[in-house]
């Protein structure tokens, strides 16, 4: 390998490791939780969620996705406002908001609150889910 190699190898390996090295330390995301929009819950491997308390709209719909290879389970308090909640291994889809969740009467822009717990691979469950739906 001659000198103008070397120094190409040793620039690109330089390169490549600080971006490993940055991408190591960069802050993580803050996870927006409070627009009425469709989300992507994150449960992590102790059950805790990035967003305990999320905000969506009548028209949205809710993902949760836990670590790869685990079991995951979602309850909630009754009513539930998604009849229709599916599972397909560490995943759960919402499905859309329940017909039955806001009355004729409720005007636009009221909110119902559910709680829900979590619990990973048949685990306790975490009681530590809240959903904020609004109209």
């Amino acid at each position: 390998m001659d000198q103008k190699t070397s120094v190409g190898v040793a620039l690109v390996g330089g390169l490549i490791a600080g971006i490993v090295i940055g991408r190591a330390i960069a802050p993580k995301p803050q996870v927006d939780c409070t627009s009425f929009s469709n989300r992507t819950i994150l449960v992590n491997a102790n059950g805790t969620l990035d967003c305990p308390s999320a905000n969506i709209g009548i028209s949205h719909q809710i993902t949760w996705i836990a670590p790869v290879g685990s079991r995951l389970a979602i309850v909630f308090a009754q009513p539930s406002p998604f009849p229709n909640l599916t599972f397909s291994a560490n995943t759960a889809d919402s499905g859309p908001v329940g017909t039955g969740v806001f009355g004729p009467g409720d005007p636009p822009g009221t909110k119902k609150t559910f709680t829900y717990t979590v619990s990973l691979n048949n685990g306790p469950p975490q009681p530590n889910g809240r959903i904020i739906i609004q109209k």
